[in-house]
């Protein structure tokens, strides 16, 4: 199947972009804790406004 972006990616990176380069477990172990605190905080913080929000309606 064509992707409109392909001929970009193979020319900037060489090739299209592949599903292992987006593999975690590349990245050290103080990154990935990193990532999975402020994954969280994005996830946790607005859910936890919206249920303040509900509960205080």
């Amino acid at each position: 199947m064509f992707s409109p972006t392909e001929e970009l990616d193979r020319i900037a990176a060489g090739g299209a972009m592949k599903r292992e380069a987006l593999d975690w477990r590349g990245f050290p172990r103080w990154i990935r804790y990193v990532g999975y605190i402020a994954f969280a905080f994005f996830v946790i913080v607005p859910l936890m406004a919206w249920l303040w929000n509900v509960l205080l309606e």
